[in-house]
C-alpha cells in the first residue's frame, strides 16, 4: 500500500487494498466451507452422526453441515479477534501439524497402492 501511494496517491492506493480484502473475505469462506465439510465428512462415519445428517435439514444444507460450519466460523472468528500474534501463534502450531498430516497421508497411499 506505501509504494501504491507514490504512483496513484493517496486514494488511488485504497482499490489495491480493497480488491484484496474482498479477495480475503471470499478465502475465509472458501476455508471454512472447506474445513467444516472435512469434519462432516468424518463424522458421517459415525453410525449416528450419519442418520443425524440424512434425516435433518436446514437453510438449504444439512443441519450437521450448518452446524460444523457454524462452529468452525466462529472458532475462526475467535483467533482472529484476539489479533495477528494468536494467529502467528496458532499457525506456528498448526503448519507443522499439516505438514506430518500429508506425510502421513503419502505413506498410506504408497502402502495402499503397493508402491
Amino acid at each position: 500500500p506505501v509504494l501504491a501511494r507514490a504512483s496513484f496517491g493517496i486514494w488511488g492506493a485504497n482499490i489495491p487494498a480493497l480488491v484484496r480484502a474482498i479477495v480475503a473475505c471470499f478465502w475465509y469462506g472458501a476455508q471454512t466451507a472447506a474445513a467444516s465439510g472435512a469434519i462432516v465428512a468424518l463424522l458421517t462415519r459415525l453410525q449416528w452422526f450419519d442418520e443425524f445428517n440424512k434425516s435433518s435439514h436446514l437453510l438449504g444444507h444439512s443441519t450437521l453441515e450448518v452446524i460444523c460450519f457454524a462452529i468452525i466460523w466462529a472458532l475462526q472468528l475467535l483467533i482472529i479477534q484476539k489479533g495477528m500474534e494468536t494467529v502467528r501463534r496458532f499457525q506456528d502450531w498448526a503448519g507443522p501439524a499439516v505438514w506430518v498430516m500429508m506425510l502421513l497421508l503419502a505413506i498410506y497411499l504408497c502402502v495402499k497402492s503397493g508402491s
